[in-house]
């Protein structure tokens, strides 16, 4: 599948880039984009923050980012 290029997320990003990265990802039209005031985009922001805080140092790959939004998306009743 052709896919834009993404922003990474990491220990930096905030919550416009986790909007951003899934905007872009699940290439979402004008009226279904998320914004940083997204539940979903807050929820993933903390997982995103956890990690770090227990230590890892690398950037969250796209494929994680899938599965914890898909997670999130299921617990929140959001479908993107």
């Amino acid at each position: 599948m052709n896919r834009p290029a993404l922003v990474s997320v990491s220990n930096t990003s905030g919550l416009a880039g986790i909007a951003h990265w899934i905007n872009t990802y699940y290439r979402l039209t004008d009226e279904r984009k998320v914004d940083k005031n997204s539940e979903l985009v807050k929820t993933v922001k903390q997982w995103v923050d956890k990690q770090y805080d227990e230590g890892r140092v690398t950037v969250i790959t796209d494929n994680e980012l899938v599965v914890v939004i898909t997670d999130c998306c299921n617990k929140l009743g959001i479908v993107l």
